[in-house]
């Protein structure tokens, strides 16, 4: 959790995946919710080793989480339930 001038960032999504984070965090601009992705200055980072979060303001928590899990439901139906990414949401 991250602290800016009394609001708060909360993790909403974690993936070792970079590619799917940034994937997520591009749903959630589209719905007009603000959010950052952190990315570990780390030698392993895009290689599936560390995780990255996806983190919004926590006023729009329940919503993120929502349109995270609508995104997941509308992958799975659309490859047919089998070649579901390893994502996590928080």
């Amino acid at each position: 959790m991250h602290e800016t001038q009394n609001r708060t960032l909360v993790a909403v999504y974690s993936s070792p995946v970079i590619a799917d984070v940034q994937l997520v965090r591009s749903v959630l601009a589209a719905e007009g919710i603000h959010a950052s992705v952190t990315e570990p200055n780390d030698p392993f980072s895009g290689l599936g080793v560390v995780t990255s979060e996806v983190l919004v303001w926590s006023d729009d928590e329940a919503r993120a989480k929502e349109m995270i899990q609508r995104a997941q439901q509308h992958h799975q139906h659309h490859a047919g339930g089998s070649n579901s990414p390893p994502n996590r949401p928080r």
